[in-house]
């Protein structure tokens, strides 16, 4: 669901697909392992994250979190804010991590 998603990918494929945390954390963290960036495991596309709403999602589940999924949610979160298409800053950031 798109308003509710943690994280989407850029669309390189023509189509977002977006993901909640848990559904995606798995898959985020096997990337790491295997020291890639995680990418949509659908189209392969570039992520990007919600730093509003991973900020929400990690002060509602941080406590019922382990501490790597915590850490690694952390780490997607600060990740920063990009520009939008119009320049502007956009709430959806790259999700570059290694």
């Amino acid at each position: 669901d798109e308003s509710t998603s943690l994280l989407r990918c850029t669309g390189e494929a023509g189509v977002q697909h977006y993901f909640h945390a848990d559904c995606l954390l798995m898959w985020v963290k096997t990337c790491i392992r295997r020291k890639q960036d995680p990418l949509c495991p659908t189209c392969r596309g570039p992520l990007q994250v919600h730093s509003d709403r991973m900020e929400a999602y990690l002060g509602r589940n941080s406590a019922s979190l382990a501490a790597e999924d915590v850490r690694v949610l952390e780490e997607l979160r600060n990740s920063g804010p990009s520009p939008g298409p119009s320049g502007a800053p956009s709430e959806w950031a790259p999700a570059p991590l290694k």
